[in-house]
């Protein structure tokens, strides 16, 4: 059974909840090791066959869904989940999380929470 991300389109519990703000980032990387031999000649390693993505995504979250975004970083912190980039209407990403949730108060019940997430060849 796949594991979505909250808010994802395909999951009935959260589908339509956990906007994520404009300020959300998708940048493409391209992972190359380059070092140099002692003669000089660059050499470079590909440690994936394509590029991949990293996100940071925030979200302004009542309480119950910041508890509910926390929840599912604890019980998927090691798994591949599906991602659903905000402005991709079809376009489904397996992503990891690369660290926990940054949360912070910004006011009542409200907090905004960043996470950072690596797209999975």
């Amino acid at each position: 059974m796949p594991i979505y991300y909250p808010g994802h389109p395909s999951d009935p519990a959260t589908a339509g909840r956990f906007p994520q703000l404009v300020e959300s980032t998708e940048v493409h990387v391209d992972e190359v090791e380059v070092t140099r031999a002692t003669n000089g000649a660059v050499r470079m390693k590909r440690k994936s066959p394509t590029m991949l993505r990293e996100y940071n995504i925030s979200h302004i979250l009542s309480t119950t869904d910041r508890n509910t975004l926390l929840s599912f970083f604890t019980s998927n912190k090691n798994s591949t989940f599906n991602l659903h980039y905000r402005g991709t209407d079809s376009f489904i990403n397996k992503a990891m999380f690369v660290a926990p949730p940054n949360v912070s108060l910004i006011g009542g019940e409200y907090w905004q929470v960043t996470v950072s997430l690596m797209e999975t060849p």
